[in-house]
C-alpha cells in the first residue's frame, strides 16, 4: 500500500501532469423540481486534440428536497467526459459534454427510511471564462437523467431535470 501511494504521489507531482490536474464546484437550480443542485469536480485535462480541449472527470453531485415531513436526497456519482472549445484568443471558451453513473437516492420521514441506486446520465453544454492561468468561471446547463429506483419494494422513475448552473475550476 506504501508503494502504491508512493507511485501516486510521484506520478501527481511530475511535470507531465502540471497544469493538467483541475477540481471544480457548480452550484444550479432544478428548473422542475424547483431545487438547488450542487456539483464537484475532479479532472484531468489532456492536450488539445485540434480545436478541442479534452477532459475526463469524476462528479459528485447532491440534491435535496423536503415536504410533508418526508426528505428525499439524491447523489449522483459520475463518470464525464468535458470537451472545451476557445474563441480564438479569447479568454472565453464553449464547453459541451456528457456523463454516465448511478444516483443514491434516499428517502426518509415518519421513522421509514430506504435508500437505492438508479443508472444516471447526463449532459452538459455553457461558457467558461478563464480568470487566470489556475481559475475558470463557468455558466452553463445540465440535463440529467435518474433511471427507476427500488424504494420500499416499489418501483419508482425518478426522471429527469434541467439545473441551470455557475462553477469554478481551479488547475493545479
Amino acid at each position: 500500500m506504501k508503494k502504491l501511494i508512493s507511485l501516486l504521489a510521484l506520478c501527481a507531482s511530475s511535470s507531465a501532469f502540471a497544469g493538467n490536474l483541475y477540481v471544480g464546484t457548480s452550484a444550479g437550480y432544478l428548473v422542475d423540481n424547483e431545487e438547488g443542485y450542487y456539483a464537484a469536480q475532479f479532472g484531468y485535462a489532456f492536450a488539445p486534440t485540434g480545436p478541442i480541449a479534452n477532459h475526463v472527470e469524476f462528479e459528485v453531485g447532491y440534491t435535496s428536497e423536503r415536504e410533508y415531513g418526508i426528505s428525499g436526497h439524491i447523489m449522483p456519482v459520475m463518470a464525464n467526459y468535458r470537451g472545451v472549445v476557445p474563441f480564438g484568443q479569447s479568454p472565453v471558451s464553449a464547453y459541451f459534454g456528457a456523463g454516465l453513473g448511478g444516483s443514491n437516492v434516499r428517502v426518509s420521514g415518519y421513522g421509514w427510511s430506504d435508500n437505492s441506486w438508479g443508472f444516471t446520465y447526463q449532459a452538459l453544454a455553457g461558457l467558461q471564462y478563464k480568470a487566470s492561468e489556475t481559475v475558470s468561471l463557468t455558466l452553463g446547463a445540465r440535463y440529467i437523467n435518474i433511471d427507476n429506483v427500488r424504494l420500499f419494494g416499489v418501483d419508482l422513475d425518478v426522471g429527469d431535470d434541467v439545473s441551470i448552473e455557475a462553477g469554478v475550476r481551479f488547475r493545479f
